[in-house]
């Protein structure tokens, strides 16, 4: 599953204010990963021509990308993964084993909050692309066995992967977008593009800024009232990347079950957070950690990034005393000053 396959761009909180003139900017939008992707390039020192050449590099590069990660065509190298359950021992491609290597830094490092081996509790819940099961306690509790990167073994050598039990899926719907823009960034420098915006679904990477502004002003939209914007901050050279289940989720026995799954329970995460936002060096690590940090929830989210340096976050929480906002220390140079 690519992560909130269901949403679009502006369901994800996000608009992005850019710091060009109109006649000064070369933009294009296309549809991936079941989302929209914007991507904004400043015109400052490049022709339209190379702009032009830069963007339909970076489209070939995301359709890639959503080749090999989709579990939704069968034919990708990570549905061949999931689905060779003849063995335990599986070769990836050079890019998988590295994305996966670095999904399993992930996972150690916010203690199994991000997972991409969620996958069979993800497709229990009805959130893949196959039918919804029955998801009684007993059948969590089996799923619960094969769930868990710590069941993984890596060999950098021969760039393969032991699942301990042959069950375990692979989904990195949790990462991928963030990969893509990632990939995106690498291609637009390596072009000499210094000032872009790339916007894939709400997943952001802000490149330099315009001649007027000291970064790129994105506005972050409240999840329950998307026309007020609860905050706006100005992002230069980083990452910005929202979770929430205020909009893939589904009602059954009159509860909300939503789209992201707390692998250590094998339930859907449920606390007090409506949307976390991350800012980061990167956009793989704002994408995984808005995912890590919804699953742990507002105490120990705010308490979790305190410890990390570069990394940033703005969560929106409601309960019975209304909607709030909180955030990391660090956030706050962030905040557009009115």
């Amino acid at each position: 599953m690519i992560r909130k396959n269901s949403l679009i761009a502006l369901l994800l909180l996000f608009f992005v204010l850019p710091g060009c003139a109109k006649s000064d900017v070369y933009k294009f939008t296309s549809l991936s990963m079941g989302t929209t992707v914007e991507v904004t390039i400043c015109l400052d020192g490049i022709g339209i021509a190379a702009a032009k050449s830069a963007a339909d590099e970076s489209k070939a590069r995301i359709e890639d990308i959503n080749k090999m990660l989709s579990i939704f065509d069968k034919k990708s190298p990570v549905s061949l993964v999931n689905d060779d359950t003849s063995k335990k021992l599986r070769k990836l491609n050079p890019d998988l084993y590295l994305l996966t290597k670095r999904c399993n830094k992930y996972y150690v490092l916010t203690e199994g909050a991000f997972d991409i081996t969620v996958e069979p509790l993800v497709e229990a819940w009805g959130f893949g692309p196959g039918e919804k099961k029955k998801c009684d306690p007993d059948t969590i509790a089996g799923i619960l066995k094969y769930v868990g990167m710590n069941k993984m073994v890596f060999d950098d050598a021969d760039r393969t992967v032991y699942f301990k039990d042959p069950r375990m899926r692979i989904d990195f719907g949790g990462i991928a977008k963030g990969y893509a823009v990632d990939e995106v960034v690498k291609i637009l420098k390596r072009r000499g593009i210094r000032s872009a915006v790339i916007n894939m679904g709400g997943e952001v990477y802000c490149m330099g800024s315009s001649t007027a502004r000291k970064g790129w002003s994105i506005g972050i939209k409240d999840p329950d009232d998307k026309k007020n914007i609860i905050a706006r901050l100005v992002i230069k050279d980083k990452a910005v990347a929202t979770s929430g289940n205020y909009e893939n989720f589904y009602i059954s026995g009159g509860r909300e079950y939503g789209h992201i799954i707390n692998p250590r329970t094998g339930y859907a995460a449920r606390n007090n957070l409506r949307s976390v936002t991350v800012v980061a060096d990167d956009c793989m690590t704002a994408d995984a950690l808005a995912t890590a940090i919804f699953v742990l929830g507002e105490k120990k989210g705010l308490e979790f990034i305190e410890k990390l340096q570069g990394v940033d976050i703005l969560l929106v929480a409601k309960d019975l005393a209304g909607t709030r906002i909180s955030m990391s220390s660090g956030m706050k140079g962030y905040i557009a000053k009115k």
